[in-house]
Protein backbone atom coordinates (compact mmCIF):
# COMPACT_ATOMS: atom_id res chain seq x y z
CA UNK A 1 0.00 0.00 0.00
CA UNK A 2 3.23 2.14 0.73
CA UNK A 3 4.10 1.49 -2.85
CA UNK A 4 0.90 2.32 -4.32
CA UNK A 5 0.68 5.50 -2.50
CA UNK A 6 4.28 6.88 -4.12
CA UNK A 7 2.99 5.84 -7.38
CA UNK A 8 -0.12 7.29 -7.19
CA UNK A 9 1.52 10.84 -5.79
CA UNK A 10 3.70 10.70 -8.39
CA UNK A 11 0.49 10.46 -11.09
CA UNK A 12 -1.44 13.21 -9.40
CA UNK A 13 2.03 15.49 -9.35
CA UNK A 14 2.85 15.01 -13.08
CA UNK A 15 -0.92 15.57 -13.96
CA UNK A 16 -1.27 18.58 -12.09
CA UNK A 17 2.00 20.13 -13.24
CA UNK A 18 0.56 19.75 -17.00
CA UNK A 19 2.72 17.35 -18.03
CA UNK A 20 0.02 14.66 -17.99
CA UNK A 21 -3.35 16.40 -19.13
CA UNK A 22 -4.78 14.99 -22.26
CA UNK A 23 -6.81 17.18 -24.73
CA UNK A 24 -10.99 17.57 -24.61
CA UNK A 25 -11.35 16.38 -21.14
CA UNK A 26 -15.08 16.60 -19.70
CA UNK A 27 -15.71 19.75 -17.30
CA UNK A 28 -14.74 19.57 -14.04
CA UNK A 29 -12.48 16.44 -14.69
CA UNK A 30 -11.11 14.82 -11.07
CA UNK A 31 -7.94 12.93 -12.18
CA UNK A 32 -7.98 11.38 -8.54
CA UNK A 33 -11.85 9.81 -9.03
CA UNK A 34 -11.16 8.72 -12.20
CA UNK A 35 -7.73 6.77 -11.09
CA UNK A 36 -7.74 6.32 -7.42
CA UNK A 37 -5.19 4.79 -5.95
CA UNK A 38 -5.87 1.18 -6.18
CA UNK A 39 -5.70 1.42 -9.94
CA UNK A 40 -2.03 2.53 -10.58
CA UNK A 41 -1.09 0.16 -12.47
CA UNK A 42 -1.13 -3.42 -12.00
CA UNK A 43 1.05 -4.79 -9.33
CA UNK A 44 1.92 -8.00 -8.22
CA UNK A 45 -0.48 -7.53 -5.06
CA UNK A 46 -2.93 -4.98 -5.91
CA UNK A 47 -5.07 -3.66 -2.60
CA UNK A 48 -8.60 -3.43 -3.52
CA UNK A 49 -10.91 -1.95 -1.06
CA UNK A 50 -14.09 -1.58 -2.49
CA UNK A 51 -14.01 -5.54 -2.98
CA UNK A 52 -16.21 -6.99 0.07
CA UNK A 53 -14.36 -5.96 2.91
CA UNK A 54 -11.46 -5.18 1.36
CA UNK A 55 -8.83 -7.54 0.00
CA UNK A 56 -5.62 -8.23 -1.69
CA UNK A 57 -5.54 -9.30 -5.42
CA UNK A 58 -2.59 -10.78 -7.41
CA UNK A 59 -2.76 -10.80 -10.61
CA UNK A 60 -0.22 -13.47 -11.86
CA UNK A 61 -2.19 -16.59 -11.09
CA UNK A 62 -3.28 -19.49 -13.98
CA UNK A 63 -5.68 -22.18 -12.73
CA UNK A 64 -3.76 -24.14 -9.52
CA UNK A 65 -4.40 -26.06 -6.81
CA UNK A 66 -5.10 -24.07 -3.78
CA UNK A 67 -1.77 -24.88 -2.19
CA UNK A 68 -0.02 -23.34 -5.42
CA UNK A 69 -1.75 -20.36 -5.22
CA UNK A 70 -0.77 -20.13 -1.69
CA UNK A 71 2.74 -20.46 -2.69
CA UNK A 72 2.67 -17.98 -5.02
CA UNK A 73 1.13 -15.51 -2.69
CA UNK A 74 3.70 -16.26 -0.01
CA UNK A 75 6.80 -15.71 -2.75
CA UNK A 76 5.46 -12.33 -3.90
CA UNK A 77 4.38 -10.98 0.14
CA UNK A 78 7.96 -11.70 0.72
CA UNK A 79 10.06 -10.75 -1.65
CA UNK A 80 7.78 -7.31 -1.42
CA UNK A 81 7.98 -7.46 2.17
CA UNK A 82 11.85 -8.37 2.17
CA UNK A 83 12.88 -5.67 -0.37
CA UNK A 84 10.43 -2.84 0.71
CA UNK A 85 10.97 -3.01 4.53
CA UNK A 86 15.05 -3.15 4.38
CA UNK A 87 14.80 -0.77 0.97
CA UNK A 88 17.34 -2.55 -1.10
CA UNK A 89 17.73 -1.32 -4.11
CA UNK A 90 16.77 -3.20 -7.35
CA UNK A 91 19.48 -3.28 -10.64
CA UNK A 92 19.69 -4.54 -13.82
CA UNK A 93 22.60 -6.42 -14.62
CA UNK A 94 24.33 -6.54 -18.25
CA UNK A 95 25.95 -9.63 -17.82
CA UNK A 96 24.66 -12.43 -19.18
CA UNK A 97 24.23 -15.37 -16.42
CA UNK A 98 24.48 -12.87 -14.02
CA UNK A 99 21.55 -12.22 -11.39
CA UNK A 100 21.48 -11.91 -6.84
CA UNK A 101 19.18 -11.92 -4.42
CA UNK A 102 20.13 -10.99 -0.92
CA UNK A 103 20.14 -8.37 1.75
CA UNK A 104 22.69 -6.16 0.05
CA UNK A 105 20.51 -5.57 -3.47
CA UNK A 106 19.14 -7.17 -6.12
CA UNK A 107 20.65 -7.73 -9.32
CA UNK A 108 17.89 -8.91 -11.94
CA UNK A 109 19.49 -10.72 -14.81
CA UNK A 110 20.11 -9.31 -18.34
CA UNK A 111 17.44 -9.70 -21.17
CA UNK A 112 19.49 -13.06 -22.90
CA UNK A 113 20.01 -14.41 -19.56
CA UNK A 114 16.19 -14.11 -17.99
CA UNK A 115 15.05 -14.74 -21.99
CA UNK A 116 17.11 -18.20 -22.40
CA UNK A 117 15.70 -19.08 -18.51
CA UNK A 118 12.10 -18.41 -19.66
CA UNK A 119 12.30 -20.31 -22.98
CA UNK A 120 13.79 -23.13 -20.88
CA UNK A 121 10.76 -22.97 -18.90
CA UNK A 122 8.17 -22.71 -21.37
CA UNK A 123 9.53 -25.67 -23.09
CA UNK A 124 10.44 -27.97 -20.25
CA UNK A 125 8.83 -26.35 -17.35
CA UNK A 126 11.46 -27.40 -14.08
CA UNK A 127 13.10 -30.00 -15.29
CA UNK A 128 16.52 -27.44 -16.44
CA UNK A 129 18.51 -27.05 -13.51
CA UNK A 130 19.26 -23.52 -15.09
CA UNK A 131 15.59 -22.90 -13.97
CA UNK A 132 15.41 -24.36 -10.96
CA UNK A 133 18.38 -22.78 -9.76
CA UNK A 134 17.38 -19.16 -10.75
CA UNK A 135 13.45 -19.94 -8.99
CA UNK A 136 15.47 -21.45 -5.98
CA UNK A 137 17.12 -18.13 -5.38
CA UNK A 138 14.13 -16.22 -5.48
CA UNK A 139 12.23 -18.39 -2.79
CA UNK A 140 15.43 -18.39 -0.93
CA UNK A 141 15.43 -14.86 -0.39
CA UNK A 142 11.58 -14.30 -0.38
CA UNK A 143 10.91 -16.90 2.13
CA UNK A 144 13.17 -14.43 4.47
CA UNK A 145 10.53 -11.99 4.35
CA UNK A 146 8.02 -13.46 5.71
CA UNK A 147 7.06 -14.68 9.45
CA UNK A 148 8.40 -17.84 10.66
CA UNK A 149 4.45 -19.07 11.18
CA UNK A 150 4.25 -18.55 7.48
CA UNK A 151 6.87 -19.78 5.54
CA UNK A 152 5.60 -22.90 4.97
CA UNK A 153 3.58 -21.91 2.36
CA UNK A 154 6.54 -21.70 0.19
CA UNK A 155 6.89 -25.98 0.73
CA UNK A 156 4.96 -26.84 -2.54
CA UNK A 157 7.54 -24.48 -4.45
CA UNK A 158 10.44 -25.98 -2.63
CA UNK A 159 8.91 -29.51 -3.13
CA UNK A 160 8.87 -29.11 -6.99
CA UNK A 161 11.70 -27.55 -7.25
CA UNK A 162 13.34 -30.45 -5.55
CA UNK A 163 11.75 -32.92 -8.06
CA UNK A 164 11.76 -31.24 -11.14
CA UNK A 165 7.92 -31.31 -10.69
CA UNK A 166 5.37 -28.78 -11.44
CA UNK A 167 1.56 -29.31 -11.81
CA UNK A 168 1.69 -29.36 -15.83
CA UNK A 169 4.16 -32.21 -15.22
CA UNK A 170 1.84 -33.95 -13.07
CA UNK A 171 -0.97 -33.74 -15.31
CA UNK A 172 1.15 -35.24 -18.37
CA UNK A 173 1.61 -38.58 -16.60
CA UNK A 174 -1.58 -39.17 -15.50
CA UNK A 175 -2.96 -38.62 -18.76
CA UNK A 176 0.04 -40.05 -20.84
CA UNK A 177 2.18 -37.80 -23.24
CA UNK A 178 0.76 -37.24 -26.32
CA UNK A 179 0.77 -35.17 -29.25
CA UNK A 180 -3.34 -34.70 -29.01
CA UNK A 181 -5.75 -35.28 -26.57
CA UNK A 182 -9.97 -36.28 -26.99
CA UNK A 183 -12.44 -33.97 -25.06
CA UNK A 184 -12.90 -36.78 -22.60
CA UNK A 185 -8.94 -36.51 -21.56
CA UNK A 186 -9.05 -32.70 -21.43
CA UNK A 187 -12.44 -33.60 -18.99
CA UNK A 188 -9.93 -35.68 -16.65
CA UNK A 189 -7.12 -33.22 -16.85
CA UNK A 190 -9.60 -31.41 -15.31
CA UNK A 191 -10.76 -33.48 -12.98
CA UNK A 192 -7.34 -34.47 -11.88
CA UNK A 193 -6.60 -30.30 -11.14
CA UNK A 194 -9.65 -30.82 -8.89
CA UNK A 195 -8.68 -33.20 -7.00
CA UNK A 196 -5.62 -31.86 -6.56
CA UNK A 197 -6.97 -28.61 -5.27
CA UNK A 198 -9.39 -30.43 -3.26
CA UNK A 199 -6.60 -32.28 -1.56
CA UNK A 200 -5.20 -29.12 -0.97
CA UNK A 201 -8.28 -27.56 0.81
CA UNK A 202 -8.11 -30.54 3.14
CA UNK A 203 -4.61 -30.50 3.97
CA UNK A 204 -4.80 -26.36 4.68
CA UNK A 205 -8.12 -27.31 6.81
CA UNK A 206 -6.39 -29.91 9.18
CA UNK A 207 -3.12 -28.28 9.96
CA UNK A 208 -5.23 -25.09 10.96
CA UNK A 209 -7.91 -27.37 13.08
CA UNK A 210 -10.96 -27.09 10.83
CA UNK A 211 -11.91 -30.74 10.80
Amino acid sequence: MARDKRRHETWVKRFKSGKGKVKDLPPNYDFCEAFPRERTGYPDIRYRPDMGTGTFEMRINDTAPLDIVLAQAGLVLGYANKIMLNNIPVEITKVDGAYQFDRERIILPAEETLGRITAQAIAHGLEKPLVRAYLRAIEEFAKEGLPRKEQHYLAPFCKMLDSGENVATQILNYLGHKERYSPAEAAAANGFVWELHQQAVERLREKNGLL
